[in-house]
């Protein structure tokens, strides 16, 4: 997330923030037993935007991170902790670089390949984006989007933008809960937070109610040092050199 622009951190530089309402986009579906029927949002691209972050510090200093999550879980023991290879861990991309979703689209096509269902639901986002258009007719992974057709500014947030997000979490609530999917990725959830969209407490509900099996992903810039602390593994992206400062825009096939 640009903090100066209000751009959310999908949109690598030189695109602008396009969605489409989770009125239309978000609908509740119940998870079957076989592999859902994936879920293909397609929504009319729009304009392009460049814009830069201005925070280069790093975001962590892991050395007085305390455990928090699965693997604090594992270290306590107990005769229902299952293995560390047969459980389940929370993932955190975040930070200022490029490819934190291509990271968990990667993940979730890894997932894929051994026969892991993934769900993967979508803050802040609409645009028709390839990895969807892709993934389109895929038996074990389903895409649902949670966004909005305009562009969204921080300090321009109304009620139906904080509605499609918490439909976009009882979804995510749905998928954890079906005990169909392996994996759950849920894209742009800090930047979601950090508008003001979701609340700090529900997201938090949220990842104490993951199963133990259940490997959740969480991507975006800004993420919370609650967020961190819960983490099993966390990831920040940081941009050494980037080619949009020479010009180059956003390019299908590539940034979307």
């Amino acid at each position: 997330m640009c903090e100066r622009s209000g751009v959310p951190e999908h949109h690598e530089p030189g695109t602008e923030a396009r969605g489409r309402g989770a009125a239309e986009c978000g609908r509740r579906r119940p998870f079957p037993p076989a592999p859902p029927e994936p879920f293909l949002v397609s929504v009319p691209s729009g304009g392009v935007r460049t814009f830069r972050s201005r925070r280069r510090e790093p975001l962590l200093d892991t050395r007085h991170t305390a455990p928090h999550g699965a693997a604090a879980t594992e270290r306590a023991g107990g005769p229902d902790t299952p293995a560390p290879s047969t459980r389940g861990y929370v993932h955190v991309y975040t930070g200022e670089g490029k490819g934190k979703t291509t990271a968990a689209f990667g993940l979730a096509l890894r997932a894929a390949g051994h026969g892991k269902r993934v769900y993967i639901g979508q803050f802040m986002k609409g645009r028709p984006y390839g990895e969807i258009s892709a993934l389109a007719d895929h038996p074990l992974i389903v895409v649902e989007q949670f966004g909005d057709p305009e562009r969204i500014a921080r300090d321009a947030v109304e009620p139906r933008h904080r509605r499609n997000a918490d439909q976009g979490l009882a979804r995510a609530l749905d998928a954890l809960a079906s005990k169909d999917n392996d994996v759950v990725v849920l894209d742009e959830l800090d930047v979601a937070v950090w508008f003001g969209l979701l609340h700090e407490r529900d997201c938090i509900a949220l990842i104490d109610a993951r199963p133990p099996h259940v490997e959740l992903v969480i991507t975006g810039r800004l993420a919370p040092r609650w967020l961190i602390d819960r983490a099993d593994l966390v990831t920040e992206m940081r941009e050494v050199k980037h080619y949009y400062r020479q010009g180059v825009q956003a390019r299908a096939g590539i940034e979307f």
